[in-house]
């Protein structure tokens, strides 16, 4: 069989299925699987062995996941509150109040949308006034007298 005789056509085949899982799942965890792949079928060009091949994938996988994952998960996914997204990214936001906010309720203008809001304290903030966001819950912005 022309495949068993061609090895390096197989792992060729499974760079390039890790790689399409890999565009998809984006963990890099199939593409450390395919660097592992492409040492294999390296060797495969040394050596006819079958054990040597899937030792070589497996080791490079392994010293892919363990020593480079790591470094490309941080560096392409910070944990920064700079980049906060959804409600944490609304934390801290100015608003200006369009009905009179109490406790109880009230209406904000949050990022170009109105929200339903409420105040942290027992202060009023009436019409017209300036507030930030202190936390939201649900579909309501809890809201504090903002701060110059």
């Amino acid at each position: 069989m022309w495949f068993l005789a061609n090895p390096w056509a197989i792992w060729l085949i499974a760079v390039l299925v890790l790689g399409l899982i890999e565009m998809f799942s984006l963990q890099f965890f199939c593409l450390m699987m395919a660097g592992g792949a492409v040492v294999a079928g390296v060797a495969s060009f040394f050596t006819g062995n079958w054990v040597i091949q899937v030792l070589a994938f497996a080791v490079a996988s392994l010293l892919l996941i363990i020593l480079v994952r790591p470094s490309l998960m941080r560096r392409l996914t910070p944990d920064d509150p700079l980049t906060r997204n959804n409600v944490e990214a609304l934390i801290g936001a100015r608003v200006e109040v369009l009905e009179t906010v109490t406790a109880r309720q009230g209406l904000v203008r949050l990022e170009g949308d109105t929200w339903s809001a409420r105040l942290d304290g027992d202060v009023v903030l009436p019409a017209g006034s300036l507030a930030r966001v202190v936390r939201i819950d649900g579909a309501t912005a809890v809201v504090a007298p903002a701060t110059p």
